[in-house]
């Protein structure tokens, strides 16, 4: 009798002297019944046995176990379908992770030289700004410079002016005093003279 089956751990020792492990039978007719075999059953040497280790199970118990069976494959089958669906899921992410590690590579270069060059425009922007009050405060001291000189020159112009009209007036008045005191000079010692000459004569005489 064949039997579609699976070995299980128990072992009994028959004529030939090896150990005839027991099987579970996997058929429709007999899903789930265990039974012994010789190691050798398939051989010339084999002494032949195989019985049955369970009692024959009723027809919808059997059917019953062998749907179960049936069931189980599906869903051996179903787990390994989706095994490999998760295994090549792991290439796709693993390969997709690397394309986004990349790319957040290419991204923070990308940000960082435009960081850069933002930093430059705004150096360049602060240098303008520097540039246009350093004009504008040169510009306006320039032109404060020369109202001032024009101010100063209107100024000491009039102050020459004014210099220059003292001045002969102060000359004139100079001229005046001098004219007095030389006639005053001149009167006085027109009247020294005549003392000492009458004191000389009261000498001699």
């Amino acid at each position: 009798m064949s039997e579609n089956s699976i070995s299980s751990g128990s072992s009994r020792l028959y004529g030939c002297g090896l150990n005839a492990n027991h099987f579970v039978a996997k058929t429709q007719l007999n899903s789930g019944r265990r039974f012994y075999k010789c190691p050798r059953f398939d051989e010339a040497s084999s002494c032949g046995l195989w019985e049955w280790r369970d009692e024959e199970m009723p027809p919808h118990v059997t059917m019953l176990i062998h749907n179960l069976n049936t069931s189980l494959k599906s869903v051996e089958v179903e787990k390994n379908y989706l095994k490999k669906m998760v295994a090549n899921l792991e290439v796709v992410v693993s390969a997709e992770r690397l394309k986004t590690e990349k790319i957040m590579e290419e991204v923070e270069g990308i940000n960082s030289a435009k960081l850069q060059k933002v930093a430059r425009m705004e150096a360049q922007l602060q240098n303008m700004k520097l540039f246009i009050v350093f004009s504008w405060i040169s510009e306006y001291f320039e032109c404060w410079s020369a109202e001032l000189a024009f101010e100063w020159c209107d100024r000491i112009a009039d102050l020459a002016a004014e210099c220059h009209d003292w001045m002969d007036e102060l000359a004139a008045e100079w001229c005046d005093w001098i004219a007095e005191l030389a006639a005053e000079c001149h009167d006085w010692m027109v009247e020294l003279d005549a003392e000492w000459c009458d004191w000389i004569v009261g000498l001699v005489l």
